[in-house]
Parts: structure tokens; C-alpha cells; sequence
């Protein structure tokens, strides 16, 4: 399984909302032909934003938990 780092979303890089995993984003997941962005909340992972596949333009895989 790969582990997404951070999605962009936009239809340019440039000008383009980007979404990193770290601080208050807990996961990225690849779930029914969408992105799913989860937070962290008192201790609960909850699902913050879900974007289509149509409207994400670049995506950015964890290259170190990958190799674990």
C-alpha cells in the first residue's frame, strides 16, 4: 500500500490548495475514487475533507514509511 504524503488540490500546482500530513492532518486516504483528509481531535481521528480524483493535481507518496 503506498502512504500519501500530500495531495494538491487545483488544477495547477502554482495556485493550487496543498494538504500535508503532519501537525493537525493525521492521514490522506485513498478511499471510493476519492482523497479523504483526516484531523486529529482530541486524540479521535475524524474526516475533515474529501476531494474527487477529478480535482487533484498532484500527489506526493511517504517515501519513508514506504521502505519500513
Amino acid at each position: 500500500m503506498e502512504i500519501i504524503r500530500k495531495i494538491s488540490v487545483g488544477s495547477d500546482w502554482e495556485n493550487a490548495i496543498h494538504y500535508q500530513v503532519g501537525s493537525k492532518i493525521s492521514n490522506i486516504i485513498e478511499e471510493n475514487n476519492r482523497y479523504n483528509v483526516y484531523i486529529k481531535e482530541e486524540g479521535v481521528n475524524i474526516k475533515w475533507k474529501s476531494f474527487s480524483k477529478d480535482v487533484v493535481s498532484h500527489i506526493e507518496f511517504d517515501t519513508k514509511k514506504a521502505l519500513k
